[in-house]
């Protein structure tokens, strides 16, 4: 199961092998509130990797009005996610690594 900002969204796997599992999910900020000036909101993510334990990450991020285009000649949508982890079986997974893909972009 997984959660993003407190909504349960689809997630669907990949790729597995002994080490590694790679899923895909979609959050859609359609209808997302606008941020207040000078604030930041945490997004939270949360997911069951299944025989390892639970998964939970937070982003910080800002939601900007729809007909605000200011951003858009700097900003640049989140393409991808990968987080490296660790973690004892049945226990809670630590990220040991964060890389965020823009696209076009690696950061």
């Amino acid at each position: 199961s997984l959660s993003i900002g407190g909504k349960q969204v689809e997630a669907i796997e990949r790729a597995r092998d002994g080490t590694a599992c790679a899923y895909s999910a979609y959050h859609s900020t359609k209808d997302a509130i606008p941020s207040p000036r000078g604030h930041r909101e945490e997004l939270s993510i949360a997911m069951r990797v299944l025989a390892s334990g639970y998964l939970t990450t937070c982003l910080q991020i800002k939601y900007y009005r729809p007909d605000d285009h200011s951003h858009c000649e700097w900003g640049a949508r989140l393409h991808c996610i990968e987080l490296d982890c660790s973690s004892v079986e049945g226990r809670l997974v630590t990220v040991d690594k964060e890389t965020y893909r823009k696209l076009g972009i690696e950061s």
